[in-house]
């Protein structure tokens, strides 16, 4: 999604790209903007080329000895960027996009007079989804259905606690009209805000788990449930497609006019 989604986007409002993989796919370029997402830098695409990192699930210590090579740094939130910018100690910027939702979902149809609670992911990546959580359904994204049938669930679980990941989860629940029970990880926070009602209050313990989906099926169209929706609608937006390709074109040309 971070990377070819965008890249396709970036083709349809005019500005040339393409997707490539492997370090090795960028030997003929020249007096490029490289965008690497993810994996790293690509060290031997140098030349006249620019190359932003998009440090999308990245600690930054594992990348350090590289980025003395870029241009610019993209951070998936403000407490991965803080760190980026103590590395780079001024000498790029580093700005914040975070991760855009599918532009797949659809708002669900699942209403709201009982919780109706998913899991979207890799199976392995969840402690919680081998039957300990009563009624938590799971939807592999790798199965052609999971689009129609995410549009049954108006919850969406996430236990994960990684502070170098994006806020994916969050968007697609956003996205979705859904709301978004998860781990308290730091882009999550940042959107969302501190007292945000439906934050796990210990994702390291079921017990604690099975009580905040508790409270979640007790308050399911109540105040609280409005106020997650609330903080969800204020962020959609800035958590679509769009926003993220306009976020990318601007940075790409600041790169490009250097």
């Amino acid at each position: 999604m971070r990377g070819a989604q965008i890249a396709h986007a970036l083709e349809r409002a005019g500005c040339a790209s393409e997707v490539r993989y492997g370090s090795d796919s960028l030997d003929d370029l020249d007096d490029a903007v490289i965008i690497a997402v993810k994996n790293g830098v690509p060290l031997r695409a140098r030349r006249r080329n620019r190359i932003i990192f998009d440090a999308i699930d990245v600690n930054p210590l594992r990348v350090a000895h590289a980025l003395p090579g870029c241009s610019a740094i993209i951070a998936p939130s403000e407490f991965i960027a803080s760190r980026m910018r103590r590395l780079v100690r001024g000498a790029m910027p580093v700005e914040v996009i975070y991760h855009h939702a599918d532009p797949r979902v659809e708002p669900h149809r699942a209403g709201e007079t009982e919780l109706r609670l998913v899991y979207v992911g890799e199976t392995h990546n969840s402690a919680y989804i081998r039957g300990e959580i009563a009624d938590l359904a799971i939807l592999d994204f790798r199965n052609a259905t999971w689009l129609d049938a995410l549009r049954s669930y108006n919850a969406h679980f996430s236990a994960r606690l990684d502070v170098t990941k994006s806020v994916v989860k969050l968007a697609n629940a956003a996205a979705s009209r859904a709301v978004f029970l998860g781990a308290r990880e730091p882009g999550c926070v940042e959107l969302l805000g501190t007292d945000y009602p439906y934050f796990l209050s210990d994702h390291r313990s079921l017990r604690a788990v099975r009580r905040d989906i508790e409270r979640a099926r007790e308050t399911v169209g109540g105040p609280l449930w409005r106020d997650a929706r609330a903080r969800h609608e204020a962020i959609r937006e800035r958590l679509s497609l769009d926003a993220t390709v306009a976020s990318y074109r601007k940075i790409i040309d600041t790169v490009a006019r250097k």
